[in-house]
């Protein structure tokens, strides 16, 4: 488990105050991750029949998804030790799922999960109390509930075409790569008719943590989803609990009365549903605009004769989302926002693109978005060295491990293609032209040699 403070420097909270002890950099976190909102009053409808589609074979398909080295709650009881409950009698674990969706309702006993905190990479300063991942640990049958449920929610909206065709997060054949390659694709089509293209690339702010219940119930219900399905997640989120972990000391429980906890396999569609509503707004208010995005990373993409005109237009998009996360308990990070502009030559750049009180100048330089840095001219150079350099760190770390645990070659082989190609290689179908381009064989085998 990490330690809270790093290089002797203890725990600042959102105001700045240092918090020292458990206790205090308990309720500095909670405070920080967990933040109290206004309880909306919503009632969700009675009925539906959600419940009629579970089986034996979707939860025995979903369970066997599962990871059995996952964590387990409170309970302790892994994936691995249900799916053997599973071969013995199926009916005592479908029965309970399908109860629990059919009366819209979470299970008390599941309701408190366990919190790690895990130290976000790169960070400059780990003093500060968003410099940390809060994590929840849930409890397996838990999990399986919540699982699917959310298959039922993905289902449904995938059926019916609720998502934006932009949004590339819980949908089927579709990834964070497929989002950055059409972004690319628009772009370099742009430059063949001799116009200029720009992007204005938001962050939600804690996203996950900040899900109103109420909001989310209303745009479930205006989605059609069964008011079952709308019922279970408001009891999902109306009793929550998590006890915090710290230097491997476990705290009390504390109530928290809103966001969706991060580590439940029904979040990401979830978050993707409480977005849905923005790409609408923002596109109907400012023609031409375009939206892409994966889960909270969004991108506002629009081309233009100048970049006077495209900046217009982006400055008025920022400002619809804006309007529609301050209707709906969003908030956007203003220092992660970032306009660029891609052009097959590089220009001069004057204008900006102004976000409330706050002017964006345009980025020239590369650009991290959805992991993979966007260069000007979109060759993807830097975004090769940095995966490259990345990959030799990983590589490094293996030889170490190596020669301190003696691993043997076999188990190198598979902690190499797991922890080092993977990193080295993402995106690598974005640049990757064949194995006749010249180049393209030497970027590949680089990290081998």
């Amino acid at each position: 488990m990490p330690r809270i403070a790093k290089a002797g420097q203890a725990l600042e909270d959102k105001e700045g105050t240092i918090v020292e002890g458990h206790n205090e950099q308990e309720k500095a976190l909670l405070a920080a991750h967990f933040s109290k909102a206004p309880l909306d009053e919503y009632m969700p409808k009675e009925g539906g029949r959600a419940f009629e589609r579970i089986n034996a074979e979707m939860v025995g398909g979903l369970l066997r998804k599962a990871a059995n080295m996952s964590a387990p709650g409170d309970y302790q009881i892994s994936a691995e030790i249900l799916k053997v409950f599973w071969e013995w009698d199926q009916r005592c674990i479908v029965q309970p799922v399908k109860a629990c969706i059919r009366l819209g309702h979470h299970a008390v006993l599941w309701e408190t999960a366990k919190v790690i905190i895990i130290s976000k990479a790169r960070k400059p300063d780990y003093s500060k109390v968003g410099a940390y991942h809060v994590i929840c640990l849930l409890d397996v049958i838990s999990k399986l509930v919540e699982r699917t449920v959310g298959y039922l929610i993905a289902d449904h909206l995938e059926r019916k075409q609720e998502l934006h065709e932009g949004q590339y997060s819980c949908c089927k054949r579709r990834s964070c790569i497929d989002a950055v390659a059409v972004l690319m694709n628009r772009t370099q089509q742009t430059w063949g008719d001799k116009k200029i293209a720009r992007v204005l690339f938001m962050d939600v702010k804690s996203a996950f943590n900040n899900v109103n219940r109420a909001h989310l119930g209303k745009r479930m219900e205006a989605l059609g989803l069964e008011p079952n399905l709308i019922r279970w997640t408001e009891s999902f989120m109306m009793g929550s609990q998590v006890k915090i972990v710290l230097d491997r000391e476990t705290g009390d429980a504390s109530s928290v009365n809103t966001g969706i906890p991060q580590g439940s396999p029904v979040v990401p569609i979830l978050l993707v549903t409480y977005l849905s509503g923005i790409f609408e707004q923002v596109e109907r208010a400012v023609p031409g605009v375009s939206a892409l995005s994966f889960a909270d990373d969004i991108g506002w993409w629009e081309k233009a004769e100048n970049e006077g005109g495209v900046a217009a237009k982006l400055a008025k998009a920022a400002g619809s989302a804006m309007d529609w996360a301050n209707d709906n308990g969003v908030a956007f990070h203003q220092r992660k926002m970032e306009g660029v502009l891609f052009g097959k030559k590089k220009v001069a750049l004057t204008a900006t693109i102004r976000v409330g009180m706050t002017d964006f100048p345009c980025k020239t330089e590369a650009t991290c978005w959805l992991g993979v840095w966007l260069d000007y001219q979109l060759r993807l150079k830097e975004h090769h060295t940095i995966r490259l350099k990345e990959g030799k760190n990983a590589m490094g770390r293996l030889c170490r491990l190596t020669g301190q645990m003696g691993l043997s070659p076999a188990n190198c082989r598979m902690v190499m293609t797991a922890c080092i190609q993977s990193v080295a290689m993402f995106g690598s179908e974005l640049w990757w032209k064949g194995d006749s381009v010249q180049g393209t064989i030497g970027r590949a085998e680089e990290l081998q040699k």
